[in-house]
């Protein structure tokens, strides 16, 4: 769930919601600069699915330690890694190369946790899920016929080693970039104002993003990756008054609100 504030209100996204979105806009990625990802309907399946396992939660929101409902980010480790698995369960049951971007994805956002001091089950935890996404990507390597006998860190093999690595980086990346654009729209907020490694073309140099929020709805993005000069999207979000819940009131409250709409204009600089 993403947890948007308004003055007396909450706006609550769900992940699914977010990673509609993202895949939305990238129906639209590539111009001169930008290449296009291929395969492409595999790559569209991988960002339309790589949030599908937070359903599970968003079905069952809970609340923070301030009785505010939990943002994604805010989501304990164990959980997060449990729904981390599902996203990467449900992409790889939908198609394979897709499955392989979204345990990359999973795999990648790993690095970034932080197991408590005196939690060493949660390094455990997190050790263990790492593991697991590598022997699935080796196995959907095999399967897709891919090799499994070269170096790779979280997944991903040194630039140049071959046309085909050099193709699943650079979609992994505009998965990853994807990602963060919607988040930010979502959030209504510059969270990610800028995103290094964004892709250009297999192979090529990587580019830095800048996005930014000169008014509310309305973003400017920087270098432009899309075909059409302007994008106008939107995700549905439930309003719900600020304030303090318990886990069964908010169910409550989100049951009773009305499903409506957070929209955004994107455009080039």
């Amino acid at each position: 769930m993403i947890r948007r504030h308004g003055e007396k209100d909450f706006f609550l996204i769900e992940q699914v919601a977010h990673a509609a979105l993202s895949a939305e806009m990238g129906r639209w990625i590539g111009n001169p600069r930008f290449s296009t990802p291929l395969p492409w309907q595999a790559f569209l399946l991988a960002v339309e699915q790589h949030d599908a396992g937070w359903a599970l939660h968003d079905r069952n929101p809970t609340v923070n330690s301030q009785g505010w409902p939990t943002n994604v980010f805010e989501t304990p480790l164990q959980l997060e890694l449990e729904i981390r698995g599902l996203c990467t369960d449900c992409a790889v049951q939908a198609e394979p190369y897709a499955g392989l971007l979204v345990s990359l994805h999973g795999l990648s956002l790993s690095r970034f946790a932080k197991p408590g001091q005196d939690a060493p089950h949660e390094l455990f935890m997190l050790n263990k899920f790492q593991h697991r996404q590598i022997e699935i990507q080796e196995e959907l390597r095999r399967r897709l016929g891919m090799r499994t006998d070269m170096p790779l860190f979280f997944g991903l093999a040194e630039s140049g080693r071959s046309p085909e690595e050099d193709l699943l980086a650079f979609n992994f990346h505009a998965l990853q970039l994807l990602d963060v654009l919607s988040l930010n729209i979502c959030l209504d907020k510059t969270t990610f104002p800028s995103l290094d490694n964004v892709p250009t073309a297999p192979g090529r140099p990587y580019a830095t993003m800048r996005m930014s929020r000169p008014e509310p709805g309305i973003w400017t993005v920087d270098p432009w990756p899309f075909s059409r000069p302007q994008i106008r999207v939107e995700v549905p979000a439930r309003r719900i008054p600020m304030g303090s819940y318990t886990d069964a009131g908010l169910r409550e409250t989100l049951a009773q609100a009305t499903l409506g709409k957070v929209t955004a204009i994107l455009h080039g600089k």
